[in-house]
């Protein structure tokens, strides 16, 4: 049975929405960043939400839409850790009270901000952060605003190589949780590191010598689609930039 027009423009529809929230630079879209305007786009956009393609979070007024491939707690938690990363400004040591970590996630969907404890936890134990306790209050420091302060600290910290035993680790199963998720070998390199965190030379670093052992290939990928985000991250190889790396598992 042939396949009625209104039914192949809503799948077009479908795909293109997709497409969009696949190379989404943000972690959430409104459905006015989709194109969802029309009334074929809103109903392609309903039909991929109730087939669990993509999930809805927010309230019914200002929804906010990803792909449900990349929905899961982990990847929740580094959403938020990134976010929880944007108030780590300047080199002056900043202590931060856990009172404003509403405000400094408040874009985000409420079920969402739920899991700021686990993302600021998970941000200590990568030594990001400290936390401090005061009385009953908590505050946190970046680490990173600490450098110039604890000159000694720095000249007697171990090599990288030490610093980042476990990372190649850390990559290898944040590669498999993706890849898993998205049913496909080849990984975007940007949200890899998303997953990892971390110093973006080490984390290069780990990929570069992976590729050159011949254990990972890195592809170009779709530069032209690709976010800033994406193309900032890429890993460069001999001056050729790479968006994805295939690990051979």
């Amino acid at each position: 049975m042939a396949t009625s027009p209104l039914r192949a423009d809503l799948e077009a529809e479908k795909h293109r929405i997709l497409e969009t929230l696949d190379n989404f630079p943000d972690p959430f879209a409104s459905s006015s960043a989709l194109g969802a305007r029309s009334s074929r786009a809103k109903a392609a956009l309903a039909e991929l939400v109730d087939a669990g393609e993509v999930r809805c979070f927010g309230p019914a007024g200002r929804p906010g839409y990803r792909l449900a491939g990349r929905c899961s707690e982990g990847e929740l938690i580094r959403v938020v850790e990134e976010q929880l990363r944007s108030l780590h400004q300047g080199s002056t040591p900043l202590l931060i009270p856990f009172s404003r970590l509403a405000a400094a996630l408040r874009k985000l969907p409420g079920p969402v901000r739920e899991y700021k404890m686990p993302a600021l936890k998970r941000l200590a134990q990568r030594k990001e952060v400290i936390i401090f306790q005061s009385g009953r209050q908590s505050f946190f420091v970046f680490t990173a605003s600490l450098k110039d302060y604890l000159p000694q600290a720095a000249e007697a910290a171990p090599p990288p190589s030490v610093r980042d035993e476990a990372l190649p680790e850390r990559i290898r199963d944040a590669y498999t949780e993706i890849m898993t998720a998205r049913n496909a070998p080849d990984v975007p390199i940007s949200e890899l590191y998303a997953r990892v965190g971390g110093a973006l030379e080490a984390f290069h670093r780990i990929l570069r010598t992976a590729c050159y052992e011949h254990r990972a290939v890195p592809t170009i990928g779709e530069p032209t689609f690709a976010s800033d985000t994406a193309r900032n991250q890429a890993l460069v190889i001999e001056g050729e930039k790479f968006l994805n790396i295939k690990f051979l598992l």
